[in-house]
């Protein structure tokens, strides 16, 4: 490993001709020098060719293909590349100009041993910035799996670089993912290593109708049932890795089910002395832990809950029959008290609520006195 690593920048766009001027120049401007940047336009219909070929910096390689889908401009981005480490970014995101720099210090520190690199990222939203994945684990994640029958979440494709080992073991990856294949390239360069998560914001996902984050029509479970899953299960077999996506990923024991009736019952009482007190409560946190208490208490103290509150709500979800609220817009004076609605960020929340309404209400961890433990994903 030499001090100076070669990287090579994969940026794959489809249709992102008003967004990808500022992504190929947050890549020339980088702090770090030693890159080639690989662009991949699959196939675009609008004046993205005409605004790649605006660029005639001599690291950029561009690739014009007819369209196939995400995986396909992944492959032959990869195919072209030269680099020991590959970072990959979408089209309609940006890089803070130390990205690569980062990103090579910390590849440095590990001497190479990792699956995968891992950072923060931040939203962009007409003008408006606030964090993305506060928390992001590290360590060996496929023991995590197997251990906890659980699944972790990964940043996304502009916050991920790998070295190039690691992606000779999983590439190609599946022609079917024509989105979100990077849930395919994370998923599987576990099996060979630890994932380490830089904590820190080193880029800008931008949050527009188009894209995933945004995009009412992706149906994330059904992408998840029929291709996701079906696939890291193929590829977990051929590794011989005893675990399987989809079912083993709900907790199936004696054990675990009882334990998920009592900290349901338990959830019960503990709203029932909360509402007590606080008639209008208020849910901070429109996640996976929402949707799972949500679930099972659909009707109960339906009647309590004012609003739902997140920094970047998806538009399609509701929670007790109401849409999640933007925070930072959000009236203290609609509730008596602000519900931190997670099993693992309560600090997290709990000071991004202080940020956002100081003390004019009081903060409940749900959890405060309870057991925790697995819920279904």
């Amino acid at each position: 490993m030499t001090d100076s690593p070669f990287i090579s920048v994969l940026i794959n766009n489809y249709n992102y001709g008003r967004f990808i001027a500022q992504c190929v120049e947050s890549v020339l401007n980088q702090t770090y020098g030693n890159f080639e940047l690989i662009i991949v336009d699959d196939g675009s219909k609008d004046d993205s060719v005409s605004v790649i070929d605006s660029f005639s910096d001599p690291r950029i390689i561009k690739i014009f293909k007819e369209n196939g889908g995400q995986a396909s401009a992944f492959n032959a981005g990869f195919e072209a590349s030269r680099g020991d480490i590959i970072a990959f970014l979408d089209s309609d995101d940006w890089w803070m100009p130390h990205k690569l720099e980062t990103i090579v210090k910390w590849d440095r520190l590990l001497d190479g041993n990792h699956a995968f690199l891992q950072h923060m990222v931040d939203v962009w939203e007409d003008g408006k910035v606030s964090p993305l994945y506060p928390t992001l684990y590290s360590g060996n994640i496929l023991n995590h799996y197997i251990e906890k029958r659980e699944p972790v979440h990964f940043v996304g494709t502009s916050g991920l670089c790998f070295r190039r080992e690691i992606l000779n073991k999983v590439m190609p990856v599946p022609q079917q993912f024509r989105i979100s294949a990077d849930g395919f390239l994370t998923r599987t360069s576990i099996v060979f290593g630890n994932v380490i998560s830089i904590p820190e914001s080193l880029g800008y996902y931008r949050k527009h109708s188009n894209a995933v984050f945004g995009n009412t029509d992706h149906n994330r479970n059904s992408f998840r049932e029929t291709i996701l899953f079906p696939s890291l299960n193929e590829f977990y077999k051929k590794e011989r890795i005893d675990y399987l996506f989809g079912e083993q990923m709900l907790p199936k024991s004696t054990e675990a089910v009882f334990f998920l009736s009592i900290l349901r019952l338990m959830l019960k009482l503990r709203l029932d002395k909360i509402t007590e007190t606080y008639h209008r409560i208020a849910v901070f946190g429109a996640g996976r832990h929402t949707e799972w208490i949500c679930d099972f208490l659909q009707e109960y103290k339906k009647e309590n809950v004012t609003a739902v509150l997140d920094d970047n709500p998806d538009p399609v979800k509701r929670f007790w029959g109401i849409p999640a609220e933007k925070a930072e817009k959000w009236n203290t004076s609609n509730a008596d008290a602000i519900i931190l609605s997670s099993d693992c960020k309560q600090d997290f929340f709990a000071k991004r609520c202080k940020e956002l309404y100081g003390d004019a209400l009081p903060l409940i961890d749900l959890y405060d006195g309870l057991p925790q433990g697995p819920y279904p994903k």
